[in-house]
């Protein structure tokens, strides 16, 4: 069975063609490369000792959307591509919906006319917005506060109409929260290599030397030390989550990965590491 894994070369993309590949699935990858690295593929093959097919090429452009598709006989799509920093989407919020909804427009579109109906959405805590601060179910009505949140639940709304449209569709949204961690062969983890905006990478940055310090904002929350309160997903986790979704036949609905570790203060979470004095 072929699936599709759109930004395969990326995070949690990359860690789910390990999954996939390991489950004995056959995987095509399209990623623009605008947010990982070229060797990734070879690293994936070098973990999983089997080949993926990766296009270089962007959701954006749909005349190589359909190309991918009239090649391959793909059976299921896994769609994770997207822009997801903060800064950048306030700064051009226009191109920040063209690659996050748009683009997801057409990969739908070119889905139907090649008779692929089965897709698994990787959407985001952040359509929950700050509103509701304890724990957080499917059942809780979005409410982002940010263009992320905002654009993910635009497709969120648009995949659920599509189901609505056409019942023939298996769709499967998950919703991530804080994925962090990397593959436990050390050749695949998220990339730090511009100044990234998570705890754990910066966490990452200073226990290398690359940032001076770290700072943590915020001393007024109502937890034992006064800073925020965060929990984490271990990115294995999400991947096999996504390649479960796939497995599962089912209608349209909503998951929220949600996190598998107790949440800590943030201090507590960088009191775990041991910096060098």
């Amino acid at each position: 069975m072929k699936v599709l894994v759109t930004g395969g070369c990326g995070y949690i993309g990359s860690h789910t063609c390990v999954e996939l590949l390991n489950n004995n699935y056959d995987v095509i990858v399209i990623d623009n490369l605008s947010n990982s690295k070229k060797n990734v593929p070879s690293r994936i093959e070098k973990i999983t000792n089997k080949e993926i097919t990766v296009y270089e090429d962007d959701l954006c452009d749909k005349e190589a959307l359909k190309t991918i598709f009239s090649e391959n006989e793909i059976a299921a799509v896994i769609h994770l591509a997207g822009e997801k920093g903060l800064d950048k989407a306030n700064k051009n919020a226009i191109d920040f919906y063209r690659n996050n909804v748009a683009a997801t427009i057409n990969l739908i579109e070119v889905m139907n006319e090649y008779n692929c109906k089965k897709l698994v959405f990787g959407s985001s805590a952040m359509v929950y917005g700050d509103e509701h601060k304890s724990q957080i179910s499917e059942s809780v009505d979005p409410s982002p506060d940010n263009i992320i949140g905002y654009s993910k639940m635009m497709c969120e709304k648009i995949l659920l109409d599509v189901y609505e449209n056409d019942p023939i569709w298996s769709i499967a949204i998950l919703r991530h929260f804080n994925p962090a961690g990397a593959h436990p062969t050390g050749l695949l983890g998220e990339n730090i290599d511009d100044m990234p905006s998570t705890l754990i990478p910066r966490l990452v940055k200073v226990a290398t030397g690359n940032m001076e310090e770290l700072e943590i904002y915020g001393n007024d929350y109502d937890t034992e030390d006064g800073t925020g309160r965060r929990d984490y997903t271990h990115v294995c986790d999400v991947a096999r989550a996504h390649v479960k979704a796939v497995e599962k036949e089912s209608a349209a609905s909503i998951h929220s990965a949600v996190a598998l570790n107790p949440p800590r203060e943030q201090n507590k979470q960088v009191s775990l590491w041991k910096f060098p004095r």
